[in-house]
């Protein structure tokens, strides 16, 4: 009789556990925090493509926001438009200028590496944080900004022990 009202406990609470987490999910994607993606979404690149913007002002945009939110250090380069991310110790992304010409510009997103837990990233609530923002970002710099996905090559390593 224990073991049957224990167990009934334990359904309860992990019940409560997940209203929660979805509940706040919602919340988040209401307040245009992160976007609603498939679990597989570090498995692709992001490209960018808006009329060029001043290399100063997609720096000064990149550095503007507040990473600590997303548990995430940025690193960057203004001269050659590169920006490494690091979601420490869980994941790596990187923002690039991939090319300029004829009035546009095309950025590439990526995330480079990532660990998993039972399948899931790591961390993937603060990946989409950080890829939600970026897109904020090109769409706040050229509102006729065109995204394209891209599928990464990802190899994975499987541990047995």
């Amino acid at each position: 009789m224990f073991m049957k009202i224990l167990l009934v406990l334990v359904i309860i609470g992990f019940a409560a556990l997940l209203y929660f987490a979805l509940k706040q999910q919602g919340e988040m994607i209401a307040d245009g925090v992160i976007m609603k993606r498939k679990s597989d979404f570090p498995h692709y690149a992001e490209e960018f493509t808006l009329r060029t913007p001043d290399p100063q002002t997609v720096t000064e945009k990149v550095k503007a926001f507040d990473y600590s939110k997303t548990r995430t250090e940025m690193k960057g380069s203004t001269s050659n438009q590169v920006y490494k991310f690091a979601g420490t110790p869980d994941w790596t992304a990187q923002l690039y200028r991939k090319s300029e010409e004829n009035g546009m510009s095309v950025y590439r997103f990526e995330f480079t590496h990532w660990k998993t837990s039972n399948g899931q990233p790591k961390g993937d609530l603060y990946m989409n944080m950080l890829e939600t923002y970026l897109e904020k970002m090109f769409v706040e710099l050229d509102e006729n900004t065109e995204v394209r996905t891209e599928k990464l090559s990802v190899k994975t390593k499987h541990k047995i022990f």
